[in-house]
């Protein structure tokens, strides 16, 4: 929900919008996840609220009545709120499974492991750095250089990608990011010449994917959820927060083998 406010006192530093079910809100009563500073986010900046103003934040996911507060200073003196009602969408379900339009369903593909220019940096034609306006063909998304650091690009094909994997923990994410991209290939636990690879979109390279680029659409400009690994991104994904870091849980797994495939 959009909520503003007028007349905020310019000389104190983050203030907060905070949720309740109707209480005046203290310490243990604010409901996690809903709230957030008047300069967006719940990482405290020491920001003023401008005099007036706006912030979009999440409300409660629950049905039910909540009052919106906006309290001074990340503090528990609240001068003014709102009342917010959580209500079901209405739904009006089409006959037979019809839709408002030509699509019937939408498939989501995130590829995993390698980032979208190992996959994608050749199929893209417009110039690095260019940020094309077009949005229809390979010519609308930035390629990738062909050397990085003086390094030419590996293959990243079928056999490539099986006998190496890249470190895609937090910390050698975020090792490899903050090197200006150096930690790619030295400084850092996971570097590796070999993480500079690319597809070709040839028949053990990518190619489905490049099929799938050209017939559907794809987002050139996604990053990944979280710096992580894939259970990670994969709850992020699916609940659109943060949960647990890297590979931290797993699926349990069935005592015995589901079905046994013979060779």
């Amino acid at each position: 929900m959009k909520f503003l406010w007028d007349g905020a006192d310019e000389s104190v530093s983050d203030d907060w919008i905070v949720f309740t079910t109707g209480d005046s809100p203290t310490e243990s009563n604010i409901i996690e996840g809903s709230w957030q500073y008047t300069y967006g986010g719940a990482t405290k900046l020491s920001k003023a609220a401008t005099a007036t103003g706006s912030v979009y934040i999440k409300v409660p996911a629950a049905l039910g009545r909540y009052t919106a507060f906006y309290c001074l200073g990340n503090g528990f003196n609240c001068p003014s709120s709102t009342t917010v009602d959580v209500t079901a969408p209405q739904v009006t379900c089409r006959a037979n499974g019809g839709t408002a339009s030509p699509i019937k369903h939408v498939i989501t593909i995130l590829s995993e492991n390698h980032s979208f220019n190992s996959y994608f940096g050749r199929y893209c034609k417009a110039a690095p750095g260019s940020k094309p306006t077009c949005n229809n063909g390979p010519d609308c998304c930035e390629g990738v250089p062909s050397t990085l650091g003086g390094q030419n690009a590996f293959l990243l094909d079928d056999s490539f990608n099986l006998a190496f994997d890249p470190c895609h923990s937090y910390s050698c994410e975020v090792c490899e990011i903050t090197n200006n991209m150096q930690g790619f290939f030295t400084g850092c636990s996971g570097s590796n010449p070999k993480n500079f690879a690319m597809a070709d979109g040839s028949s053990q390279s990518a190619s489905k994917y490049w099929q799938w680029a050209s017939q559907y659409s794809m987002s050139d400009r996604h990053f990944q959820s979280a710096v992580g690994a894939s259970s990670q991104n994969d709850m992020y994904f699916a609940r659109g927060a943060f949960v647990f870091l890297d590979n931290q849980y797993v699926p349990n797994l069935p005592a015995s083998p589901l079905a046994t495939v013979g060779t």
